[in-house]
């Protein structure tokens, strides 16, 4: 009995060494705290360590592994070790083969990491690298494994788990089923992605490219819709793979927000707004009198159960099914109070805007609002669509005196508006200018330069010291369209005096906007010439000529002074000044100043009160386009461009200067120019001098053998030397040699019986 005792005495003994000595030799993983602090101290190095070691522990928590798994990610992407990314990712995966959050937490990194890289000594090698290399993409190969990941993951998750981490895990996998496939390149939603291999890598960077496409269509032309399969492993493209996951997400508790995804998809791919990828909703917006087409002006005739939108196979108007009715989703959210209530409501205003369904866009405001939603953006929208609005379109210069100067007015549902016409003082508002500029400010205030703009110095910057006495005041009564449209005006002022106005519209219990209108008897219209600049001062009604005008020159250039002492600097303003006046013609011719490259602001007067000016701009000369003008220029031609073999070829060809306006013979009449045929092996078929006519016009002809090249011949015109070779090219063409026969086809066309217009269908 005591030897049985001795002997388990000593087994327990040597069981308890050996069980010590796998302890310690099994490394204690460091305190996830302790890794925290690393990490928020910025020791990267060591807080990957520490997070590496936890994720790579086959028994850590399996709450705890992904957050663990983010954190060591982010410390490898501040220590710039991206490419150690992969291989980290999959060791955590091997450890953590069953744990459904790992899985789904590895698929959304592969998703959202940087995608590019090289391919060193043949490995990919994630992000940048010194040196080079081939540069490559993996953007479908992280794609399908973040899939992999994610198939892999829901496999592993249990009904028992709660509804809000399924829900999650759910939203993560749609949005990865649609990102890079949704939206604008929704069209390869239609494949089903091969999740049984990963792809290769690609090369170069990925082209984000198909916003332009439209949405997909079938064979007949109707768009394409993706329903819910019965199950994952049934579905037959990714688009319906990612229906399967918002339904999995609605099971989980989520409906409204699967509902919410869905409509956002449908709405991207079947809404109006899609037809602004190439200018339609710009297009004709407010003529809403054409019939009704697929087209801008037929948006307001929309149901609620029909769209316009701009497919693969172009704009086309057709109904919406009412499980892929964006519409009628957002409409069924809004009504009731939850999650997206307030969002949907946002949509279908926005949406019936875009729609131009203005009264309906003004309930879902209205409805939103009510909602008690704080932001004031919401009633300023309301507002625009409801209130008293108007404003100016862009007006062009007015000539002085006839009936007055006009201009366009824009406006909606209000029925009065009065205008008031202020006169602009520009003489003082230049010269304070020029006093600005001669006081050599330190800093140049750009805004007061400015004098191209009058209208946002005196509206944008408040400058009203240059506003003067009122010039007129008078009142309009408005018709507006229905429906909250707008309607446009042309508003004829009694303004006929030259000069400028701050013109102020006032609607009738609603906005004020303002407007710079120029009322002008004198242009100034600047040249460029060999020598400087020519001037030309005209009647800006008449066009004539205004002789003795005073053109005053005042022109600034800034000078970068260096402080010595406190090693920095400022800028010095230069200032100069001059005036000429214009000859009989209206005519002033003014040298490039020497020196440095003024700005010069050009004031044109004369003792009978004209005042136009002009500026700031350069003076200088156009000498620089004298390469480009004194080039020489071929121009070849055959008699057409497709022979067959043993017929004659004809050719003709001119060659001079770029000097159109040049009178007088080419500067080639009577030179001797050579031409060369080579056929499309390269051979010469013929070389022949020609002497050029007074026009630089040289003409001849090939015969063309039974048994000729059939392809491209080149033809060269040029100077050749004794051996052929050539000492000045001038250009040359080319025409083609071909064994064919003239295409037979008949064309019949029934006539429409009455006559058409632009833009009918026939």
């Amino acid at each position: 009995m005591t030897a049985r005792r001795t002997l388990c005495a000593a087994l327990a003994g040597v069981l308890a060494l050996t069980m010590l000595d796998a302890s310690a030799q099994k490394a204690v993983p460091p305190s996830r705290e302790k890794a925290a602090k690393l990490m928020k101290d910025g020791n990267w190095q060591e807080a990957y360590d520490a997070y590496s070691r936890l994720v790579l522990d086959p028994a850590e928590e399996p709450m705890q592994a992904p957050e663990d798994l983010r954190n060591a990610v982010q410390c490898l992407r501040n220590l710039g070790k991206i490419v150690e990314f992969d291989d980290f990712i999959e060791k955590a995966v091997a450890a953590h083969p069953d744990e459904w959050r790992l899985l789904s937490a590895a698929a959304e990194l592969y998703r959202t990491t940087e995608h590019n890289g090289y391919i060193i000594a043949g490995k990919f090698e994630r992000g940048g690298h010194r040196g080079g290399g081939k540069w490559m993409n993996s953007f479908e190969r992280d794609r399908v494994r973040s899939l992999q990941l994610s198939e892999a993951a829901m496999g592993k998750l249990g009904a028992q788990e709660p509804a809000g981490a399924a829900a999650d895990f759910y939203r993560t996998f749609s949005r990865a089923l649609l990102g890079q496939r949704g939206y604008s390149e929704a069209w390869r939603l239609q494949y089903l992605t091969d999740l049984t291999k990963l792809p290769d890598y690609d090369e170069g960077y990925y082209n984000y490219g198909g916003g332009g496409r439209g949405a997909p269509v079938n064979a007949d032309g109707t768009p394409v819709y993706y329903s819910v399969p019965a199950s994952w492993q049934e579905a037959r493209n990714d688009g319906e793979r990612w229906r399967w996951t918002l339904s999995r997400l609605a099971a989980a508790g989520e409906d409204r927000l699967a509902r919410r995804d869905l409509a956002n998809f449908l709405s991207n791919q079947f809404g109006v707004r899609t037809m602004a990828a190439q200018g339609w909703v710009m297009r004709d917006a407010d003529d809403d009198t054409r019939k009704d087409e697929s087209g801008t002006w037929a948006l307001h005739t929309l149901g609620e159960d029909e769209t316009i939108a701009r497919l693969a196979n172009g704009v086309k108007r057709f109904k919406l099914p009412d499980e892929f009715n964006f519409i009628r989703i957002y409409q069924s959210l809004g009504a009731t109070q939850g999650a997206y209530q307030d969002s949907s409501l946002d949509a279908l205003a926005q949406i019936s805007e875009d729609r131009r369904q203005y009264d309906p866009a003004a309930d879902y405001w209205r409805r939103s609002i009510a909602l008690n939603d704080p932001n004031a953006w919401k009633a300023k929208r309301l507002a625009q669509i409801v209130g008293n609005w108007g404003m100016f379109d862009a007006a062009s210069t007015q000539p002085a005196g006839g009936k007055g100067a006009s201009f366009e007015f824009r406006f909606r549902n209000g029925k009065r508006v009065s205008f008031e016409a202020c006169e602009i003082n520009v003489q003082k508002l230049l010269d304070d200018l020029k006093s600005y500029l001669k006081s050599n400010p330190g800093q140049l205030d750009w805004d007061r330069l400015n004098v191209a703009d009058l209208g946002y110095r005196l509206v944008a910057k408040d400058q009203r010291q240059y506003v003067g006495a009122k010039a007129a005041e008078w009142a309009l009564d408005l018709q507006p369209r229905p429906m909250h449209f707008d309607r446009r005006i042309t508003v004829t002022t009694p303004l006929q005096k030259a000069g400028a106005y701050l013109v102020t519209a006032k609607m009738e219990d609603g906005n004020t906007s303002e407007i710079v209108l120029w009322v002008a008897d004198t242009a100034i219209v600047k040249k460029p010439t060999p020598e400087g600049a020519l001037l030309f001062v005209a009647d800006a009604v008449t066009g004539a000529p205004v002789q003795g005008a005073t053109l005053d020159f005042f022109g600034y250039w800034q000078e970068w002074v260096n402080n010595v002492v406190t090693r920095g600097g400022h800028f010095v303003i230069h200032t100069s000044q001059f005036a000429e006046k214009t000859d009989p013609d209206g005519l002033a011719t003014i040298k490039q100043p020497d020196g440095h490259g003024h700005q010069w602001l050009i004031t044109a007067t004369t003792p009978e009160g004209r005042l136009a000016y002009h500026g700031f701009t350069g003076i200088w000369r156009a000498g620089y386009y004298d390469a480009q003008y004194n080039e020489n220029k071929l121009y070849l031609i055959t008699d057409r461009p497709v022979y067959r073999p043993q017929q004659t070829v004809k050719f003709k060809a001119w060659l001079t200067q770029a000097q159109y306006d040049r009178e007088g013979a080419s500067p080639f009449a009577g030179q001797t120019i050579g031409v060369r045929i080579d056929n499309p092996r390269g051979e010469k078929v013929m070389r022949k001098d020609f002497t050029v006519d007074t026009y630089g016009g040289l003409d001849g002809e090939l015969a063309l053998d039974k048994d000729a090249t059939l392809g491209v011949y080149n033809v060269t015109v040029a100077r050749f030397a004794a051996d052929d070779s050539v000492t000045a090219h001038y250009g040359g063409g080319n025409f083609r040699v071909e064994e064919y026969k003239k295409p037979e086809f008949e064309v019949k066309v029934d006539a429409p019986a009455e006559p058409v217009m632009l833009g009918d269908r026939i």
